[in-house]
């Protein structure tokens, strides 16, 4: 893209939510190039977050990636067995 476009840099992002700016509810991904003067406003400022807010958060989801595979992992025994 940088080649084909000229362009400095590029973000690629997918939006999932209403709130995070989704329009269209399916999934899709944006690959927009991005210039220094250009208008895009996508703005993150690393450092910035709360690290014992973000470890919870990230202990949340371990666990209910944990109870999920466990119970994909069920499930799938339960089909082995019933065919």
């Amino acid at each position: 893209l940088k080649e084909a476009t000229g362009c400095e840099g590029v973000n690629i992002l997918q939006n999932n939510g209403e709130i995070a700016g989704q329009s269209v509810f399916h999934l899709h991904i944006h690959v927009i190039p991005r210039y220094s003067k250009d208008d895009a406003n996508i703005k993150w400022t690393p450092g910035t977050q709360d690290v014992d807010k973000l470890n919870a958060i990230a202990e949340k989801v371990q666990k209910i990636l944990q109870e999920w595979f466990e119970n994909l992992e069920n499930y799938s025994v339960l089909k082995r067995n019933m065919s």
